[in-house]
Parts: structure tokens; C-alpha cells; sequence
């Protein structure tokens, strides 16, 4: 087991804290956890948001608790260790023909993180959630020892952990359901789209017939190309013409300290956009690998040094399909007032209900990076007031600003969570800085 102090930072560079850490690599190291501290598993330290670490709290890594436990090819079943990443899992099924559905946009992402912030990947609206494809797991609490729970069952330590941010204990291991893999390749077309309302439109009339379905859309000035850009649309191939799949990925460190230059700034951003636009163009009718599709960010981590050290905002939010349209005359009436370029916009179609704290429900998925400004800030602020006028929720693992009373209002089971919790864990021994923010 090793120990040690260090400065953890989230990915969107708006939290720092030092910390006690502490990595075990036996079982008997991660059972035996001392109980009389607060606490937080950590997987990759990749989240938006400070999930894994908080003030106070000793962060818990899981690097080597990476393995196949068990593996069920003919009943299409894996079980692994929470440390596994999802690039490795996927790497390991891919010889098998199979597939696991949902795919957050990063390799090094592990298991367990998907399990407790409950992600979702490039099409929610056919793949659902990450907790759709959990079987079974186990859960770690110092005063409760190991806790097996099931998706059939019923089982409130299931359901609180599955989108829980680790405040039911440290996942240990999970047992998923995957498919068929249909394909190494996916073809890219591209969908010519003039706004946010016809972006919107189009994934929601189109969302049957494609496997990969989002946008990329142009806020980044206003003009008469505002809210312009693709959607991207993807449908497997049955020629596997690119066998070789490229695991790899750019080292992906937010803790890290080295000097970031903001080479994206309000200067640049219009530019910036133009040449992603080009880009964009360039990728229509291709065939894509699947690791490509998958992991949009693998080879895009400079993308978050772009902003500088001071870091980043995003927001996402899921807004009531029978209200997009006054959500985006809000956010246009309230961008142009404030003057404030958004460097990056897309939009998902998604379908679900709405339970806890989990992002999910019925709707149009739309997400923003804009500048850690006073004008980037005062965005979002008018945001959180647009988000909950309408009935939209926003999603609590990528916004390192969002208020415990926004969430609140904007949760209907927020209470019911909290409750839950305390119930499992009285103590609260399970928290960080994410979780302190939103009371939760």
C-alpha cells in the first residue's frame, strides 16, 4: 500500500485541495480502510468536478484493483474491479465480438467512475445510462464490511450508488451486460444545420436512425452563423476494412502542475471555431474506427489546457423537449446582452425519467464550455435561472459552480437522496468537495 500527501485538481481546473492519499493494493488493504476519517474513492481523477478529493477527506485509489474477475462470453457478462478503465475493458471484449453500450468520451475513465456519477455516452436515447448495464456490484463501507447488491433486487444501496457519487461507500467491483459488437467501423455523416432550434429538431426526428447521434454547434460570436454547425451521425458498418483499433490515448492529468497558456480566449475563440468548422467538414462520409467514435477525447486532452491556468466552465442541462425553444431564445437574449462568446456547444437526444440526483430524463441534453470570466460566470448564473424556470435540470458532475438550492429546486428527489444516504451512512463518512458544495 502506499501513502502519501498531494494536490489533486479537478479537469475544469476550478478546484484545487491537498490531500491525504492513499493507494491500496490488496484487498485486505481496501477492506480494512480506516473508518475514523472521512473519505472518497478515487478512480482516474478525470471528472469535471472535485469528486474524488475534497478538504479534510483522505482519497482512496483504486489504480490497482484494474482486473477480469470473471467473464461470461456466451451469456455476454464481465465482471471486473472498479479501477478498470473503460478503454481497457473495451480493448479486452473487442477479441470477443462484443461491446460494452455505453462509453463516456474518455479511455482512462474507470469503471467504478461510471458506476457512481452514472454517464451516459454518444446516444443515450438508445443506450441509457451506465447503470442499464450493471448486473450486480459490490460496495466497501468500513462499518458495514463487503455489500453485494443486484439491479433486480430492488436494493436501495443499488440504486444510491448507481449516480451516487460515492457516498455509499468504495465500489470494488461490478458486474456488466454487454452486446454484440456490430462493427470495428462506423460511418460519419454529416447533418447541415443553420441553428440551435433546427439542431434540436433534427436530432429529435432523426434519433431512430442513427448509433451515434450529437451536434457541434457555433455560439462563439453573432452573426448570422450563430447557432449554425453538424450533427454528427454515425451508423455501423458491416465491413471491418480497419481491423487494428488504436488504444491510445493523450496522458490526461489535471493535477498535473506545468504552465498552460490560454491560447483559447475571446481573442482566439471565433478562429478557434472557423478551423474546427473546417475540420468538421473534412470528417463527413468517413469511416471511422470504433475507439475513434468512442473516445472523442483521447486524443484532444490539450483541448482543456487551451483555457489556461485559470480553467474552465461547463454546464449541462436537459431541457423538456416542448421547451428548447424558449430555452435558446433565453440563452441567445442572454448572451447577446452580456456580450459573452461560448467556445463549445452540442446537443444530445435523451429519454429516461428523472430519479435522485442522476442526469437523466426526457429531452434535449445541451452542453456548454465558456471562459472562467466574470462574463463566463455571469453566463451561467442567468443559466441557472433559465434551467430552472423551464423545468430543466443540469447535470452535478460537470459544473464546478452549481449551488446546493439549484440543485434543490431543480431535483425533485433531491431529499429522497439525501436520505437514503444517511440511512446507509450515518456517519458520512463518504464525501468530497463535490458532494460538501451540494450538501448531498
Amino acid at each position: 500500500m502506499s501513502v502519501g500527501r498531494f494536490t489533486f485538481a479537478s479537469l475544469d481546473q476550478q478546484t484545487h485541495h491537498e490531500v491525504d492519499y492513499e493507494e491500496p493494493d490488496r484487498y485486505q488493504g481496501l477492506y480494512g480502510i480506516d473508518g475514523d476519517r472521512l473519505m472518497i474513492a478515487r478512480g482516474s481523477g478525470l471528472s469535471y468536478v472535485a469528486a474524488s478529493f475534497g478538504e479534510g477527506v483522505k482519497s482512496v485509489g483504486l489504480r490497482h484493483f484494474n482486473r477480469v474477475l470473471s467473464f461470461e462470453p456466451e451469456e455476454r457478462r464481465i465482471r471486473v474491479e472498479a479501477g478498470m478503465t473503460i478503454g481497457a475493458l473495451q480493448a479486452f471484449l473487442v477479441d470477443y465480438g462484443l461491446l460494452l453500450p455505453v462509453q463516456p468520451g474518455h479511455p482512462e475513465i474507470t469503471v467504478g467512475g461510471c458506476v457512481a456519477c452514472n454517464v451516459h455516452g454518444k446516444n443515450q436515447y438508445k443506450e441509457g445510462l451506465f447503470d442499464a448495464w450493471v448486473d450486480e456490484m459490490e460496495v466497501v463501507h468500513p462499518d458495514r464490511g463487503v455489500q453485494r447488491c443486484r439491479a433486480d433486487d430492488d436494493d436501495p444501496l443499488f440504486r444510491l450508488t448507481c449516480g451516487g457519487y460515492g457516498t455509499t461507500g468504495i465500489i470494488c467491483s461490478a458486474v456488466l451486460r454487454l452486446v454484440p459488437l456490430p462493427s470495428r467501423v462506423i460511418r460519419q455523416k454529416l447533418i447541415r444545420v443553420r441553428s440551435l432550434e433546427e439542431t434540436a429538431d433534427c436530432v429529435q426526428e432523426r434519433k431512430e436512425d442513427f448509433d451515434l447521434l450529437y451536434s457541434w454547434n457555433d455560439l462563439s460570436g453573432f452573426g448570422k452563423t450563430y447557432g449554425a454547425g453538424y450533427v454528427l451521425t454515425g451508423v455501423y458498418e458491416d465491413e471491418d476494412a480497419m481491423a487494428d483499433l488504436d488504444w491510445s490515448s493523450q496522458p490526461l492529468d489535471p493535477s498535473r502542475r506545468k504552465a498552460r497558456l490560454p491560447l483559447m480566449n475571446k481573442l482566439s475563440v471565433r478562429s478557434v471555431s472557423r478551423a474546427y468548422h473546417a475540420m468538421m467538414k473534412r470528417s463527413d462520409n468517413k469511416l471511422l474506427s470504433l475507439t475513434r467514435v468512442s473516445y472523442p477525447a483521447a486524443k484532444l486532452g490539450f483541448y482543456f489546457d487551451l483555457y489556461g491556468n485559470r480553467g474552465f466552465l461547463e454546464h449541462k442541462v436537459l431541457i423538456p423537449l416542448d421547451r428548447y425553444r424558449q430555452y435558446f431564445e433565453k440563452l441567445e437574449r442572454l448572451q447577446r446582452d452580456l456580450g459573452e462568446p461560448i467556445p463549445l456547444v452540442s446537443m444530445k437526444v435523451f429519454r429516461g425519467s428523472s430519479r435522485l440526483v442522476s442526469y437523466d430524463g426526457e429531452g434535449i441534453s445541451f452542453t456548454v464550455d465558456v471562459f472562467n470570466s466574470p462574463g463566463g460566470r455571469a453566463l451561467l448564473g442567468g443559466l441557472d435561472t433559465i434551467d430552472t424556470d423551464l423545468g430543466a435540470i443540469a447535470s452535478v458532475y460537470v459544473d464546478s459552480r452549481l449551488s446546493a438550492e439549484v440543485v434543490r429546486r431543480q431535483y425533485p428527489e433531491y431529499e429522497q437522496f439525501k436520505e437514503g444516504v444517511a440511512r446507509l451512512d450515518p456517519k458520512r463518512l463518504f464525501r468530497s468537495s463535490l458532494t460538501e458544495r451540494l450538501d448531498l
